[in-house]
């Protein structure tokens, strides 16, 4: 029975129209179906796929140019983006693959229907907050798969040792508390680097026009002024005013760090916090060239939400604290009680801490914007590599041994936590690269991906001025438990191969 939606926001005719079943309709995909209703039509996707990458083997001739030039066309037709590779050869194998059409139709589709979720006005607070129901089922669905399918790796050592991939996965940065941990310490170590060089510390906030945003919190009915912007093109538009603000730092020779987090108001529209540190004479300077580039847009009649700078006092508290609620709001909600749903206009209460922190991630995963970036100071990959030594580094030879005391005090930096000791000892104050890098093996030459790539180095180490320490000694093999795999759904044992009952029971 065919069930009529009135909508007074209508969706735009799916690019993928042409490709999906006649019934992956969205309005019956959004709120109006459960996501049982919709395996199918996702499923799907794995039918349509091999579809298209037959097609682009029919569009394959011995003109490598053409049949490239044929293939992006295809691509732009069905709606998804281009392909990428090393050289043309590997994108033209891209195009060929099904596996790769599976992944970019999945996600491609997964965010169209989001999309029009939220051109509905489904995603709001006055409906679902920061991401669709349904967006948010997905995501769950995906964590429960990795978690199941990790339980089932077994992984173990050349020493013997033995353990499941979840094992090493809890025990890393992907473990939300650790993850959290690990940033307060580098935000802390920030604040002592400032304090030690005499800078100030300001908060400031980025907030995209009116126009990108679909929700009102007033009305149910949304903004009328909306203009279609999904949140990846909001990100896109606020990565990009911060590129044109760090080239304007830089030709001025303002020097700033500190770090950025992206959050989703409550119609899931991007907005950034910056927590950055500097001299205090850059201040008023810094934030003039904040301004100006974002309220160069001026299809708002007020332009003051835009931009919002706040000098951070030391004496009611240190900036590691001020921004604490922040990250833990992002991650795993830790410390927070309720959540404070952000709109164009402020904020509001509303639900758990934890169930929005959960939101906020599926949010990210959704549309592929990372949460927490970094801004100036060393890298951390080689602060974690750097914690993986356990014992003293000592020099080879005597010609190794200012470059071994330097790894040695960075080492113990690392181990201790000390973040403002690492960033000062792995060149802070210098210009150029950081003294301590990470050490790589290049793939042997016939060590080729499914596309026929070289395959990406491997990190094994760090390096300093010549030395070189290797980090990762022990060999690892993985091999999956199919028993371990079917017992995380509730089955005892491997399903049966054959669907008939050869149990001989005498009934009576």
């Amino acid at each position: 029975m065919a069930l009529a939606v009135h909508c007074e926001n209508p969706p735009r005719a799916s690019p993928f129209s042409a490709l999906l079943p006649s019934e992956f309709d969205p309005p019956y995909f959004g709120r109006m179906r459960p996501l049982a209703g919709c395996v199918h039509e996702l499923l799907g996707i794995q039918l349509k796929a091999k579809t298209c990458a037959n097609i682009c083997v029919t569009l394959r001739c011995y003109d490598e140019k053409a049949s490239l030039e044929s293939m992006h066309g295809y691509a732009e037709h069905v709606g998804i983006r281009r392909a990428e590779g090393d050289h043309d050869t590997a994108i033209i194998a891209r195009y060929c693959a099904p596996g790769w059409w599976q992944r970019r139709l999945f996600a491609d589709v997964v965010r169209q229907y989001e999309h029009d979720a939220i051109r509905r006005r489904d995603v709001s607070e006055h409906v679902d907050k920061y991401i669709s129901d349904l967006g948010l089922d997905l995501f769950k669905q995906r964590m429960t798969h990795n978690d199941r399918l990790m339980s089932a790796i077994i992984c173990t050592s050349d020493a013997g040792d033995e353990c499941t991939l979840k094992e090493i996965q809890e025990r890393t940065v992907s473990n939300p508390e650790i993850r959290r941990a690990e940033l307060m310490c580098r935000i802390d170590g920030h604040a002592q680097i400032a304090e030690q060089q005499g800078h100030v510390a300001e908060f400031y906030t980025f907030t995209c026009p009116g126009r990108m945003h679909a929700g009102d919190r007033d009305k149910a009915s949304g903004n009328p002024n909306y203009d279609d912007t999904s949140p990846e093109q909001a990100q896109d538009y606020l990565n990009d005013l911060w590129a044109k603000m760090r080239a304007a730092f830089h030709y001025e020779g303002i020097r700033v760090y500190g770090f950025r987090i992206a959050e989703p108001h409550h119609d899931g529209t991007p907005h950034w916090h910056l927590l950055l540190f500097m001299e205090e004479s850059k201040t008023d300077r810094v934030r003039q060239i904040m301004r100006q580039y974002l309220t160069q847009d001026k299809t708002d009649k007020n332009l003051r939400p835009r931009f919002k700078a706040i000098r951070i006092d030391p004496s009611k508290g240190s900036p590691a604290a001020y921004i604490a609620k922040y990250i833990a709001k992002n991650i795993d909600g830790f410390g927070n009680e309720v959540d404070r749903v952000a709109t164009a206009q402020g904020h509001k209460y509303s639900g758990s801490a934890e169930d929005a922190a959960l939101r906020v991630r599926a949010w990210a995963s959704m549309w592929g914007i990372r949460q927490f970036q970094q801004i100036g100071n060393p890298p951390v990959c080689v602060w974690r590599e750097l914690r993986r030594i356990k014992t003293e580094i000592t020099a080879f030879s005597e010609n190794q041994q200012h470059a071994a005391e330097l790894l040695e005090a960075a080492r113990r930096a690392a181990d201790e936590g000390d973040w403002a000791k690492y960033c000062k000892l792995n060149g802070i104050d210098a210009e150029g690269p950081p003294p301590i890098t990470l050490l790589s093996k290049d793939p042997e030459p016939g060590e080729l991906n499914l596309y026929g790539e070289l395959s990406d180095p491997v990190i094994i180490g760090v390096q300093c001025q010549g030395m070189e320490i290797t980090t990762r000694i022990v060999e690892w093999e993985q091999r999956l438990d199919p028993r371990s795999f079917f017992s995380e759904f509730g089955h005892g044992s491997l399903p049966s191969r054959s669907t008939d009952n050869n149990c001989r029971i005498q009934l009576e």
